[in-house]
């Protein structure tokens, strides 16, 4: 899709290892104060919890809800964005408790606004900017990072071992940073599961190779012949 500004494509894969697709995505554009706005977004239900769809629902409707209750009086803060999400990690214990299981989501969303990239996340999905090269703008919420930072060497499984996301445990903390966009910026957003089997440098480089409109099959492709069983889904926008 296509505005004077933007271009955004997503791609989703389900795979033959799972039973459903537990990940969830929204992509939405609309005028705000005169100025396009698009807000993007992809979470990834909990692995090893049950009901990460429900999870993973729950949260792209509780942000679709909020992006359509916008109007031209209402500042975007982060303030408003952080309380839509506390909200949606509400919601999710809220139907836990309905179901009597625990379920939890990752949550990465992007809010392109003025120029400006609005970066709100939890969880180990990726937000990653290309723009000479390809950086990772989003932190891992794992305890594998997490040992990382604090110069431990972690597991192979602690790779994997989310310590906070939507729905369960402690008060979630999530990360907010904006970047400044620069014409012909690109934004990638996907579920952990590509970082599987392929590294930054691929991504980045397939993303140069491939036309904006095939890329993401390309890379869940190349991921899927490299056994790669977890859904795979991945957002990407092109700014002007």
């Amino acid at each position: 899709m296509k505005n004077n500004d933007i271009q955004y494509y997503a791609w989703t894969n389900q795979g033959e290892w799972y039973e459903k697709n537990e990940d969830a995505f929204i992509i939405l554009n609309r005028t705000l104060q005169g100025e396009d706005i698009v807000l993007m977004a992809v979470a990834d239900g909990v692995g090893g919890l049950g009901n990460g769809d429900i999870a993973s629902n729950i949260a792209i409707n509780g942000l679709k809800q909020w992006f359509h209750n916008l109007n031209d009086g209402l500042n975007l803060t982060n303030e408003e964005i952080l309380s839509c999400m506390h909200n949606i990690d509400y919601l999710i214990r809220k139907k836990s408790k309905q179901l009597l299981t625990n379920m939890g989501t990752t949550l990465s969303l992007v809010l392109c606004y003025q120029g400006i990239l609005y970066i709100y996340h939890i969880g180990d999905s990726k937000i990653c900017l290309l723009r000479d090269k390809l950086y990772q703008i989003s932190e891992d919420h794992t305890v594998a990072q997490r040992k990382i930072k604090a110069n431990q060497i972690p597991s192979q499984y602690e790779y994997h071992q989310l310590y906070q996301c939507l729905g369960i445990g402690k008060i979630p903390k999530i990360q907010v940073k904006q970047v400044r966009l620069q014409e012909n910026d690109k934004i990638f957003l996907s579920t952990d599961g590509l970082f599987h089997q392929l590294d930054v440098q691929e991504v980045w480089e397939c993303i140069c190779k491939h036309s904006l409109h095939t890329c993401g099959n390309t890379l869940i492709s190349l991921a899927r012949t490299r056994n790669e069983r977890d859904n795979l889904t991945c957002l990407l926008l092109k700014y002007y």
